[in-house]
């Protein structure tokens, strides 16, 4: 058999069409699970002729080329020959633009790439020439594509070292390659940052923020943003290392996935962060980002809305700064016209700002109730929940109660009640008793619409803050002369006195906080 090698692949290289196809299937039937006999081949050279055969324009040659390769992918000390003879761009090509068949085997011999090819593909970005750095290149980016998570997904810790490596030596685009293989290795492995950070990546990260080429900056900011996701202290070290100056100047300057992506990573290092809160805001950041929400594609908009909310979070002095931004009315835009996911990030940024009180009166004067309501009964369940929890924050505030009644949120909480989910029961609940807080008019409102049922329901088989949001506002209804009486009338109150002596602790203790409220 070795002795037939020699011609067969000089017949790939002079003759016509049908004879190199006849010559490459024999080549593929030789090779086919013989480790020998596919070294033979490559060493015979007949990679660079079946390379050149993929570029015929006959069909059926650069078919029975692509199945050829596949079968010789398979081995991985060939694989990477392979790629550097240029294989995997006019893969990809017939994948693309191939018939039936072509795409098929195309396919086959691109998945046999292997990911034990990816460390070395990224060492060739240190060390290869400038050809090689090109062919690691097309491969890694194929390897790196959303059709082959595997391929990362597989790799090990021993990753990790080459390619913060790589982030140092190599060109822009090498570095920008390293900066998403170490990206996919944060999100696909629960453990992988902890060695990416100690083997000192957020330096070359934070530098390629500021020194690398479209791209490379996009995918450090996403990597950056990835790794702040996973600790407070990396957050830290990641903003010690002068990262939120150069993502506010990406924000600002970058192209459109740039912007996304800066946005996404300053809200992952704002997250429970009260001095990158405020630190990021001190850059400038929110006006930029306002900048997107009111003039940027829905992944832009979305994307800054949930920056802002995390910037918001649990921070009062925050809140205040940035609705000074004028950020307000945007959101109430994205609320009222955003796909459901920016309806879904508006209102969790407006209900994380309603939490400054003077931020709570300005997004109702804003006109965000309306909106809210329509995104409560709308069939996106987790919209609808987040818009009974914005709702819930709003209500808190005594100025906008008269506001969100009168727009009929009273009737649509009682149904959420009655047919939601668990999760959806408890948030209506705390809505109720936001608004049933001192105001007899809004308390004989609920037991008009029925509220009281759902809510003993809840306080029986509900747990935790569900059960006890039930029970404060059964007791602010109870505690209402007029609310008292019709609920005497409806046997509720008797069924309060059972549950409050009935021999589970816990529906008990629940109850006696209800009890606990009325005037007796």
């Amino acid at each position: 058999e070795a002795g037939a090698l020699e011609p067969l692949v000089k017949i790939l290289c002079s003759l016509g069409a049908e004879e190199k196809s006849q010559a490459a299937q024999t080549l593929g039937i030789l090779a086919e699970g013989n480790t020998d006999n596919q070294k033979a081949i490559v060493e015979a050279g007949a990679l660079e002729p079946l390379v050149k055969m993929m570029c015929s324009l006959d069909a059926d040659e650069k078919s029975q080329a692509a199945q050829t390769l596949g079968i010789l992918v398979a081995n991985d000390e060939i694989g990477l020959l392979i790629v550097l003879a240029g294989a995997v761009e006019p893969l990809v090509q017939l994948l693309s633009t191939g018939d039936a068949k072509g795409k098929i085997l195309a396919q086959t011999a691109l998945s046999n790439l292997d990911s034990g090819l990816v460390v070395p593909l990224g060492r060739l970005l240190i060390t290869g020439d400038p050809n090689g750095k090109r062919l690691a290149g097309e491969a890694l980016r194929y390897l790196l594509s959303s059709d082959n998570k595997n391929r990362v997904s597989s790799l090990g810790v021993e990753a990790v070292e080459p390619f913060v490596q790589v982030l140092s030596d190599a060109s822009s685009e090498g570095k920008s390659l390293a900066a998403e293989v170490l990206g996919r290795l944060v999100v696909e492995h629960n453990d992988h940052w902890v060695s990416i950070v100690r083997s000192g990546a957020v330096g070359p990260l934070v530098q390629l923020l500021s020194m690398g080429d479209t791209m490379g900056k996009a995918h450090a900011a996403l990597t950056l943003g990835r790794l702040a996701s996973k600790s407070d202290d990396i957050k830290g070290l990641i903003a010690k290392a002068g990262a939120v100056r150069q993502l506010v100047r990406l924000l600002c300057n970058g192209d459109a996935w740039g912007k996304i992506q800066a946005a996404f990573a300053l809200g992952c290092l704002a997250l429970k962060n009260n001095n990158n809160q405020i630190s990021i805001i001190s850059e400038g950041a929110t006006a930029l980002l306002v900048r997107l929400l009111r003039s940027g594609s829905d992944d832009e908009r979305n994307t800054a809305a949930e920056a802002i909310g995390m910037l918001a979070m649990n921070n009062d002095h925050a809140q205040t700064l940035i609705a000074q931004s004028g950020v307000v009315g945007p959101l109430v835009t994205l609320l009222s016209t955003g796909d459901a996911k920016g309806k879904h990030h508006a209102a969790l940024t407006l209900g994380r700002l309603a939490a400054n009180n003077v931020n709570n009166t300005l997004i109702v004067c804003a006109g965000a109730v309306q909106p809210l309501l329509q995104l409560l009964s709308s069939k996106d369940a987790m919209g609808a929940s987040q818009a009974a929890w914005t709702l819930g924050t709003l209500a808190a505030n005594r100025e906008n109660k008269t506001t969100i009644v009168h727009a009929g949120v009273v009737e649509q909480i009682v149904q959420l009640l009655r047919t939601g989910d668990g999760d959806m029961k408890k948030l209506a609940a705390l809505t109720l008793s936001n608004l049933a807080q001192n105001d007899n008019h809004i308390q004989t409102l609920m037991v008009r619409a029925g509220a009281v049922e759902p809510l003993v329901e809840l306080l029986q088989s509900g747990g935790g803050d569900g059960a006890r949001w039930a029970a404060l506002v059964l007791g602010d209804l109870a505690s209402n002369e007029d609310c008292y009486t019709m609920m005497t009338r409806a046997g509720v109150v008797q069924l309060l006195v059972k549950l409050l002596n009935s021999q589970l602790t816990g529906c008990k203790c629940r109850t006696s906080v209800a009890w606990g409220k009325l005037d007796m």
